[in-house]
């Protein structure tokens, strides 16, 4: 076999590779969505430290400032924070299907395919269970592990998606796991360590992505 002909069908091979790559894994996925995620939980985390930092007292627990910030009223403290942490969940999801929608269009890809559907419903289940299972948390009192218990449930999330998308979806999902059970063990600093999974994991693993999809398409 001459080389001009393995090297075709090496080539040939390759191609398949990718097509059934495309056909069961949504790959449209934009790493500038992660970068911009990310900045958007660390401006969730600048207005919570911002507000910390007007309360008379400071100790090394962020949430304590937070609630001195309120005259000590937990609960008005706790809303404002499922204010802050609701529409920062409102606005990744808007500004992650907008990238991801502008990425397929220029990879000439559908969007609302099979593929995205099940990526969409694999990673919704761990959530919305996580969902619940932290209202369970506020219901009986213990708010401390709710963090925790975020971090956790969007890692399971990202790990049941990430068969239908990039292996870095999984990588992440581990990494959010790790910190979320790092959070629950030594029961504080849960607005420092969601800032670091939600906020700086996110434009990291974003920006690795990015970087890789730039390569590919040198």
């Amino acid at each position: 076999m001459g080389m001009n002909q393995y090297s075709e069908q090496l080539q040939e091979l390759t191609h398949i590779r990718n097509m059934m790559e495309k056909s069961t894994k949504f790959i449209s996925l934009n790493g500038i969505t992660g970068i911009a995620i990310g900045l958007i939980a660390l401006l969730a985390a600048a207005i919570v430290f911002f507000i910390s930092s007007t309360t008379p007292f400071q100790t090394e627990d962020i949430y304590y400032n937070y609630l001195g910030a309120f005259n000590g009223n937990e609960q008005k403290a706790s809303l404002s924070l499922y204010v802050i942490a609701g529409i920062t969940l409102v606005l990744a999801i808007a500004v992650g299907l907008y990238f991801t929608a502008k990425k397929a269009k220029k990879n000439n890809v559908k969007l609302w395919s099979k593929t995205f559907r099940l990526m969409l419903l694999n990673i919704a289940i761990p959530l919305a269970t996580g969902g619940v299972f932290c209202l369970i948390l506020i219901r009986a009192d213990l708010s401390q592990m709710v963090s925790g218990s975020m971090l956790i449930f969007y890692g399971l999330a990202l790990i049941n998606g990430s068969k239908y998308t990039l292996q870095d979806v999984n990588s992440l999902g581990i990494v959010e796991i790790v910190l979320g059970l790092i959070t629950l063990w030594i029961n504080k600093y849960g607005i420092e360590m969601w800032v670091l999974g939600f906020g700086v994991f996110h434009i990291i693993y974003g920006a690795k992505i990015y970087i890789n999809q730039q390569k590919e398409n040198e």
